[in-house]
């Protein structure tokens, strides 16, 4: 996360955040950064955002930056479920010990989303792929787009993962009215 970014939203949120860590970070890396670097803060952000997810209530999209049948640039949803758990963090491995160390920015998700398609759904892409052989213009028809990069981030961070705001749930609702379609 970007330093500047983190500086607010810990403010914002509350979050202990360290600033005397961060500069001797940096000093022992011996560059300058954007992105914040001490350990203790990178877990207390990511346990923060994490924390916003409510097992068997928040809902997962999952999307592609490309399909076969399309060359429209924007994201394809390709399947919608809830997330039923949050893996721990994760710290980096390192080949020996050293002054620094940090979290991966990441978490798994476990969501309900299974083969049978009783809690989660998968759009049948597979399947629309060999119908696109015979109809050109099917990916057009069958993909379920945002309607707009702004759209994407409004649900999304860069990474895939954003906590909502307002507005979200009917955005989220329409995509969800599509798929039981």
């Amino acid at each position: 996360m970007l330093i500047d970014e983190a500086r607010k939203l810990c403010q914002d949120l509350d979050i202990l955040f360290h600033e005397e860590a961060e500069a001797q970070y940096r000093d022992a890396m011996r560059f300058t950064t954007s992105w914040v670097q001490e350990m203790n803060n990178q877990r207390r952000l990511l346990d923060t955002f994490f924390s916003a997810v409510v097992p068997e209530q928040s809902l997962v999209f999952f999307y592609a930056k490309e399909v076969p049948f399309s060359e429209d640039p924007r994201r394809v949803v390709i399947g919608i479920g809830r997330a039923i758990g949050v893996g721990g963090p994760l710290e980096y491995e390192y080949a020996s010990d050293g002054p620094t160390r940090a979290m991966i920015w990441e978490r798994n998700v476990h969501h309900s989303i299974r083969p049978a398609g009783r809690d989660g759904f998968l759009f049948p892409y597979h399947a629309a792929l060999e119908r696109a052989v015979e109809d050109p213009d099917l990916g057009s028809r069958l993909a379920v787009r945002l309607r707009s990069e702004r759209t994407l981030r409004r649900l999304l961070l860069r990474f895939g993962a954003r906590n909502p705001r307002r507005g979200d749930s009917h955005t989220s609702q329409r995509l969800g009215r599509f798929a039981a379609r």
